[in-house]
């Protein structure tokens, strides 16, 4: 019992350094959002005379009315939530379904799909930012809650597939092919065996691709331009110009456009964890 103690002690001592650098790191995270949160709750003359602290006397709520008024924060959550569904839908029944493919045909050309896909990880969108609005120009998609969602989901199935796969070749193959045998099809296969089994990789698919599209601006921005259908993040930029920033604005804004994303990874950061993990070792 000494011994096994003496052991937990020399353990803890051992990594005593790694716990400062894990406390620093948070500190350097958490602090400037501390400061954002507590600066949005301030008028612009209190952040311009002192930005690092905060008195009660400062206290106010006319920067979030001002922001849900100016941006139509209504419109811009129904847009951008509905973006960010159809995208996150397309990406998880496509990418699975991909990786379903890649998991159990041994063919050279699905391999082929497969490196290919986790290349494209690698290009960054503004290599082919340029080429998007004549392509969905010429697939009259351009300009709609679709179209852009049909591009989001383009940019996500790579890091989807690469997921599913890992973690769909470290289930037996013993289950596809006992469900043959009993008369399954291909479609109720991965319907009532491999997708309940996917619940943690779908999970975190979610969260990376969710915050990813709810955040974006560069994607949005060049696909809508009716003012009725754009994002909360292309709107946030009126705040700004080429004289002046409005921070209690910019700051206000953020805050509340973070929320739900923020909501998002608390309500499944334990599957979201679990999935982080899921594939990277054989069990």
């Amino acid at each position: 019992m000494k011994r096994a103690r003496t052991k937990s002690l020399s353990w803890q001592n051992k990594h005593i350094g790694s716990r400062i650098l894990l406390l620093l790191f948070t500190i350097f995270v958490l602090f400037p959002i501390l400061l954002a949160v507590l600066n949005s709750f301030k008028p612009i003359a209190a952040i311009q005379r002192n930005f690092l602290t905060f008195d009660l006397k400062d206290f106010s709520l006319s920067a979030y009315d001002k922001v849900i008024t100016i941006l139509r924060f209504g419109e811009g959550l129904w847009n951008t939530t509905v973006v960010t569904l159809l995208s996150i839908v397309m990406t998880v029944l496509l990418g699975s379904l991909m990786a379903f493919a890649i998991s159990l045909v041994n063919s050279k050309f699905l391999r082929t799909v497969y490196m290919t896909s986790i290349l494209l990880i690698c290009i960054p969108i503004h290599a082919i930012i340029l080429q998007l609005v004549p392509l969905l120009k010429s697939m009259g998609i351009l300009n709609t809650y679709f179209g852009t969602a049909f591009v989001f989901t383009a940019l996500s199935l790579p890091v989807a597939v690469f997921l599913y796969t890992g973690f769909m070749r470290t289930l037996p193959r013993e289950l596809s092919e006992a469900a043959v045998v009993d008369g399954c099809s291909l479609w109720r296969i991965y319907t009532a065996i491999y997708m309940p089994l996917m619940k943690t990789i779908t999970v975190t698919v979610i969260i990376l691709r969710a915050t990813y599209i709810w955040n974006d601006l560069l994607v949005s921005l060049v696909t809508i331009s009716d003012a009725t259908k754009t994002m909360l993040v292309p709107r946030m930029y009126a705040f700004n110009s080429s004289t002046s920033t409005r921070w209690d604005l910019v700051l206000a804004s953020s805050v509340l456009v973070s929320l739900p994303v923020a909501a998002l990874y608390l309500f499944l950061q334990k599957f979201y964890m679990r999935g982080l993990v899921s594939g990277a070792v054989k069990e």
